[in-house]
């Protein structure tokens, strides 16, 4: 059915326990703002007024689209752990743990939701044979509020 993905979905009205936004750091937001500058310095240079002025501000604007679009939305609610369009479903969640660091090889095969500014994680074991991966990783800046959100989901 066509008008199916414009529906709203019933768990955009489940009762949220926690919701973070992982947004990059400053220093990202700052090395953007380098970028803009020096496609300024170099458009400036050698095109006219008009154009450089609008080249500029696509560069500004392609810039913050960027990394607002790598922004990681995680939202624990009734219906389960929501990380950006991905669900989990309460029934498949076997425990939870906040970690510091990504185990070795060990576990290749897990769902990595990972953002490289973020140092903490939390490592979610699945219960369902089905599913490929045995486990979700996913980033976040307070571990350890995240895992006892998702641990309230299992109980």
């Amino acid at each position: 059915m066509l008008l199916q993905p414009l529906l709203p979905s019933l768990g955009r009205f489940a009762r949220v326990k926690y919701e973070e936004r992982v947004v990059p750091p400053l220093s990202w937001w700052l090395a953007g703002l380098g970028l803009v500058v020096s496609v300024a310095v170099a458009v400036f240079a050698y095109v006219e007024l008009w154009l450089a002025i609008l080249l500029v501000a696509l560069a500004g604007v392609a810039t913050v689209v960027a990394l607002l679009g790598y922004t990681l939305r995680i939202r624990v609610g009734d219906d389960g752990l929501r990380v950006g369009q991905h669900l989990l479903e309460p029934e498949y969640i076997a425990s939870v743990e906040a970690v510091e660091e990504l185990p070795g090889m060990g576990e290749h095969d897990s769902f990595l939701i990972l953002r490289p500014y973020c140092k903490q994680q939390v490592r979610v074991v699945l219960d369902d044979p089905a599913d490929p991966h045995p486990a979700w990783f996913v980033s976040t800046r307070n571990g350890e509020r995240l895992a006892e959100a998702i641990q309230g989901l299992v109980r």
